[in-house]
C-alpha cells in the first residue's frame, strides 16, 4: 500500500553509455509507483478462537508436505477428555554445525482460557509425536518458532488450520490450503506475496469446485488477489494452490483467518441464531 504521494520529480534525463540523452517518463513513474488502493484497504480480520468449531466429525491427515518458517501458530479444536496425536517435523534449510541451525524448534501450548499449558521441543532433521490431553474444550495454538528452518504439522483430529492474520511464511514446498466462506460473503480476498531475485512464488485461488477465481504467479512482490461471489451465496470451502519457493500469506476479512490442511479439517464459527419470532 506504500507509493510516492505529492511527488515533485522534475527536468530528468536518462543517458546511455554512449551519451544519449533522453527525456525520463516521469509521469509514467509516478503513475506505477502510487500507493495500491487495494493494499491499502486490505485487512485481515484479528484471530478470535473462542466458538470455533469443526466444520467436519472426521479429519484427514494432511499437511506433511505444508512447510512454514519463522513464526506460526497452528490451531487444534478438542474436547474436554479427548487425547488427540499430533506429529510436529523439523524439515531443515541449512545444516550448519552451529546452534542457531541444529536447536530443536520451541513449540509453546495454549489452552483455551488462554493459559500456557505445555512446551517442547522438535530435534533438528526430525520429529516430535505429541498428545494433545485436552481439560478444556475449544481451540488450543501451538506457537511454534521455526526460526531458518521450517515445520510441518499432522493431526488425525478434524478442526485445524494455520492462523493467517498475521504473515503466514510458507517455504520451500507445493501444495493446497483450504478455508471456509461463509453464507453471504461477497469477497475474498487473499495477501500474497514472493520474494524477489529469482525466488518468485504462486498462488492460485480456487472456489469449491476447483476452478480459479484470481491468481498470482511468480510474484516478486505482494499482490491482493481477490474474487467476487453473489450475495446469495452458499456457505463454501475454497483452497490456495501454492507453488512456494518464499511465499507469503494472510487472509482478508470477513474471512476467518485460518488456513487448513484438507477441507475436512477446516475450522468455522457456529452459524448465527435465528432471530426470534413474533408472539402470536
Amino acid at each position: 500500500g506504500n507509493g510516492l504521494v505529492d511527488a515533485v520529480v522534475t527536468n530528468i534525463l536518462v543517458r546511455t553509455s554512449a551519451g544519449e540523452e533522453t527525456a525520463f517518463d516521469t509521469a509514467a513513474f509516478l503513475a506505477q509507483a502510487a500507493p495500491d488502493p487495494l493494499a491499502r484497504s486490505f485487512q485481515a480480520r484479528p484471530l478470535e478462537l473462542t466458538g470455533l468449531r469443526p466444520l467436519s466429525d472426521a479429519g484427514k491427515t494432511a499437511g506433511a508436505n505444508l512447510r512454514f518458517r519463522e513464526q506460526s501458530v497452528f490451531l487444534q479444536y478438542a474436547r474436554a477428555g479427548q487425547q488427540i496425536p499430533i506429529t510436529f517435523y523439523n524439515r531443515p534449510v541449512h545444516r550448519y554445525e552451529h546452534r542457531r541451525y541444529r536447536d530443536p524448534l520451541s513449540v509453546a501450548v495454549w489452552c483455551p482460557t488462554r493459559t500456557q499449558v505445555d512446551a517442547f521441543g522438535i530435534p533438528f532433521d526430525g520429529e516430535t509425536n505429541y498428545v494433545l490431553h485436552a481439560e478444556e474444550t475449544g481451540v488450543y495454538r501451538f506457537e511454534i518458532d521455526a526460526r531458518m528452518q521450517t515445520v510441518s504439522v499432522e493431526s488425525t483430529a478434524p478442526g485445524q488450520g494455520m492462523a493467517a492474520a498475521e504473515t503466514l511464511y510458507v517455504f520451500g514446498c507445493s501444495g493446497r490450503l483450504y478455508f471456509h466462506v461463509p453464507a453471504g460473503v461477497t469477497n475474498v480476498a487473499v495477501d500474497a506475496g514472493g520474494s524477489p531475485g529469482g525466488e518468485g512464488s504462486t498462488v492460485i485461488v480456487l472456489d469449491q469446485q476447483g476452478t480459479e477465481r484470481a491468481a498470482g504467479r511468480n510474484l516478486e512482490g505482494n499482490r491482493i488477489l481477490r474474487a467476487a461471489r453473489p450475495p446469495a451465496a452458499p456457505a463454501e470451502i475454497w483452497s490456495l494452490q501454492l507453488h512456494a519457493k518464499k511465499m507469503y500469506l494472510r487472509l482478508g476479512a470477513p474471512l476467518q483467518p485460518i488456513l487448513s490442511s484438507d477441507p475436512a479439517n477446516v475450522l468455522v464459527e457456529p452459524p448465527a441464531a435465528e432471530p426470534a419470532g413474533k408472539p402470536d
